[in-house]
């Protein structure tokens, strides 16, 4: 049985007590006026239920809830005192006195159904978002395993914690800096990817994290990065530089040797990430093709320049 069927369900069963409810306490009523009561009773609550509460709930102010009690609980308590005084003649009940007890009684019955109604419509609500924050959560968090997987790739990572189990005899204190490194770098991917922007400094630190752990891994290339010209306060979109330096030093692990610099500059809202390198023309086409996969509009990649680099240019950056 799914949630929408148990709701049924469940809403059955209280109308199916209450008339019969009725009909055991409410002797003196005919069985077609005990219907009848229950239907218009029934009609106001679903009023309530399917239309008035829930436009209630979205605005969620103090305003609207008085709203609601001078709609709902005014109209029920005039609308049943009506049909109440109509019985004597639409049925055979004996005329009705007491004026005043039948407004109180139905002022009093509307408080009951219009906590029923709200109520069960509160609680089918609160149920739904749960589900649907669950969901959210539960699509965020693949998301960001995503994120880090396409960051960074899981050949670096393993190789990373290779290098560490190695180290963890012989230098317990550099393979703990390694770890700490790799966790920076997974964490950055994990958290922080997903943001629109960050700031270039923390992006640069993860960066930095990077090229301890690839120069440590890999002792053919060494990486050394250099900065000029850098605006501290200049937010990029996260991953953009790292991921850059990541597609690149998968594409080229095997044609690159020896000290590759990878230089970063700031210019007037730009960034430039530049690094020396000689290799053939389709694989910076398909670093290209990776990278248009995962960033926008604003950059563009280069190669050859006239200083022989290949370039990643961030354009439309704001402080």
């Amino acid at each position: 049985m799914n949630r929408n069927q148990l709701i049924i369900l469940l809403h059955l069963v209280f109308w199916i007590q209450n008339f019969f409810r009725n009909i055991a306490f409410s002797w003196h009523y005919e069985l077609t006026e005990i219907i009848c009561d229950q239907m218009l009773i029934a009609s106001l609550c679903y009023i309530n239920y399917f239309y008035l509460f829930p436009y209630i709930l979205k605005k969620n102010k103090l305003n609207y809830y008085l709203l609601w009690i001078l709609v709902f609980v005014g109209g029920f308590t005039c609308i049943y005192t009506i049909w109440t005084f109509t019985l004597p003649y639409l049925f055979d009940v004996p005329d009705i006195k007491e004026n005043w007890r039948i407004i109180a009684v139905s002022f009093n019955i509307s408080f009951l159904y219009g906590a029923m109604s709200s109520g069960s419509r509160l609680a089918v609500d609160w149920t739904s978002n749960e589900k649907r924050n669950r969901e959210l959560i539960l699509q965020k968090t693949k998301s960001q395993i995503q994120n880090m997987k396409s960051n960074i790739n899981i050949p670096f990572m393993l190789d990373t914690l290779s290098h560490a189990e190695a180290l963890a005899i012989e230098s317990p204190q550099q393979a703990a800096e390694s770890i700490m490194a790799l966790s920076n770098v997974l964490r950055y991917g994990l958290y922080e990817s997903d943001l629109a922007m960050v700031n270039v400094e923390r992006e640069i630190e993860v960066i930095r994290d990077y090229i301890t752990l690839q120069n440590n891994v890999d002792t053919n290339v060494q990486l050394t990065l250099e900065i000029s010209n850098l605006k501290t306060n200049t937010s990029v979109p996260p991953n953009i530089l790292l991921r850059f330096i990541s597609l690149w030093k998968t594409e080229f692990k095997n044609t690159s040797v020896g000290i590759n610099f990878i230089h970063i500059e700031g210019g007037k809202n730009s960034l430039v990430l530049k690094i020396a390198i000689e290799s053939q023309q389709e694989h910076l086409l398909q670093l290209k093709t990776q990278l248009f996969a995962f960033s926008n509009e604003n950059f563009t990649i280069e190669y050859p320049n006239e200083d022989n680099y290949l370039c990643l240019k961030i354009t439309n950056l704001t402080p």
